[in-house]
């Protein structure tokens, strides 16, 4: 019975979670905040990173040549540790959550990504990489004022397990 009970609050927790717990970044000049909001209780709290020194696309290639994944970090003044964006992208709809500046703005955003999306896309071959991490990795870059930069390393292949 008890174990029945903690897989009931397990699976109430993660449909709450999903439910009412909003997670995006707000993006300014020189600095990126991760929003946590709880909708129905209108409470938010940001954790806030200062001095963003510049985004970095990682490309990291498996050891055995079959594949890719492409991500977007970024770092700041007086740390060596790297915060990773996790951007959720429909590009063909122009809609980037996620990543917003203000509310009343967010449209116009993911139009303009959506844009630079359709532009790189065309490209994809001769950019050899995700046309929608290049193009949030762009835009996030010029928003805060910072430089973009490419990284590669060679990684061993996820298992299928």
């Amino acid at each position: 019975m008890a174990v029945g009970t903690l897989i009931g609050l397990a699976v109430a927790v993660i449909v709450l979670n999903v439910m009412f717990v909003r997670r995006h970044w707000i993006v300014s000049r020189g600095r990126m905040a991760h929003r946590t909001s709880i909708r129905v209780l209108r409470l938010a709290w940001d954790r806030i990173h200062h001095e963003v020194v510049a985004f970095e696309i990682r490309r990291a290639v498996w050891d055995t040549g079959r594949g890719y994944v492409d991500s977007l970090w970024f770092r700041t003044t007086g740390s060596a540790k790297k915060i990773r964006v996790d951007v959720e992208s429909d590009p063909g709809a122009g809609s980037y959550d996620g990543v917003s500046i203000a509310p009343r703005k967010r449209r116009d955003i993911g139009r303009r990504i959506a844009e630079r999306y359709e532009e790189l896309a065309k490209k994809r071959e001769e950019l050899g990489m995700d046309p929608g991490i290049v193009a949030m990795g762009r835009y996030l870059a010029d928003r805060t004022g910072t430089k973009l930069e490419v990284v590669t390393e060679v990684v061993p292949e996820p298992s299928g397990d």
